[in-house]
């Protein structure tokens, strides 16, 4: 039998499975940092009508949220109401336009709709589900 020069008797000349871990491990990495950064959803439940026309949108809107808890959402971020109004104070040629949970109390809509009045917004668009049954 002729001997390799180059190899030991004592190494195992098997497949290096290094290279493979690497692989998975990063793949491990990938997938875990990308279900780290998908955002949560607020679930606003609105309310059906049956005569509710579209609304155009014209230049800047502000997208708020009311949900059942009473508590205003600006891109997902919860905010209290000298928030909302400072919002408001930053975007003043902006529409806005509002998700109001059909769960949601009427005192924090009211405050809010009263607030943004007294800042001279006209522009309040109150969404809502349209009937199933409206063509």
């Amino acid at each position: 039998m002729v001997q390799d020069p180059f190899c030991d008797e004592g190494e195992d000349s098997g497949i290096d499975l290094t290279p493979l871990i690497d692989v998975v491990f990063m793949l491990l990495i990938f997938f875990i940092m990308s279900t780290v950064f998908i955002k949560p959803s607020i679930h606003i439940d609105l309310p059906r009508t049956e005569h509710a026309a579209q609304q155009q949108a014209r230049g800047t809107t502000l997208v708020l949220a009311l949900d059942a808890a009473g508590q205003f959402f600006h891109q997902e971020q919860q905010l209290a109401m000298g928030e909302m109004l400072a919002l408001l104070d930053e975007y003043p040629d902006a529409s806005v336009n509002l998700f109001v949970d059909k769960r949601a109390p009427f005192e924090p809509f009211i405050q809010f709709i009263d607030q943004a009045k007294a800042r001279g917004r006209e522009e309040i668009v109150v969404t809502t589900q349209p009937d199933e049954n409206t063509p």
